[in-house]
């Protein structure tokens, strides 16, 4: 390998180093708590929603092109150092039960969007339509849950950025619609998985 071939790799392997998806998480955390802050009711629920912060691990993955296992491993660096940031900066200390609920979850699901971003990253057809699924599935799924036992304009808005994500599974109409079936089948399913951590975290 010359020296040149040397410098051309050192940018891309410094892009998929954790310390960037800590960085990355850290600053995607002070940007929620401030936004939290600064919205209207009901719009922050937007600052805290988990699976709009499943966004971050996704992007992270995406844009640095990492694969398999190291694209695991970044999401779910990104999201545990958001969730920290989060939970440091909160007004009130949260129960020990709670904290310890949130890091099962970020990593859990910093590992499932991360691979997300990994898939949504390829080039091939199958591969970005199913990271895509994944990913506007958990928005939309959430998206559906608050719109049907919470309320509010929020949950539509979040409705619009998932079919968005939905809709770039594909250039054809055909191929889109493809994409809106696999993303129909992942809302479903985790419409039961929000049931489930709702009913955990009020014990």
């Amino acid at each position: 390998m010359t020296l040149t071939d040397e410098r051309m790799r050192r940018p891309a392997t410094l892009a998929r180093s954790p310390l960037v998806a800590v960085g990355a998480g850290i600053a995607t955390g002070l940007l929620a708590r401030a936004l939290y802050a600064v919205l209207p009711e009901p719009w922050t629920t937007l600052a805290n929603t988990s699976a709009l912060w499943g966004l971050l691990p996704f992007t992270v993955a995406a844009l640095t092109r990492t694969r398999g296992s190291r694209a695991i491993l970044l999401g779910m660096t990104a999201l545990a150092a958001m969730v920290v940031t989060w939970a440091v900066l909160g007004p009130e200390s949260q129960p020990p039960r709670v904290l310890v609920l949130w890091g099962i979850v970020a990593i859990g699901a910093g590992a499932l969007c991360g691979l997300a971003g990994d898939l949504a990253g390829r080039r091939q057809p199958l591969a970005h339509r199913l990271g895509l699924a994944v990913m506007s599935g958990l928005v939309l799924g959430e998206a559906f849950y608050g719109a049907l036992l919470i309320g509010g304009p929020q949950w539509w808005g979040e409705s619009a950025l998932g079919l968005l994500l939905a809709l770039g599974g594909g250039r054809r109409w055909p191929d889109r619609a493809v994409a809106l079936a696999l993303v129909a089948l992942m809302a479903a399913s985790l419409f039961g998985v929000y049931l489930l951590f709702d009913a955990i975290a009020a014990g």
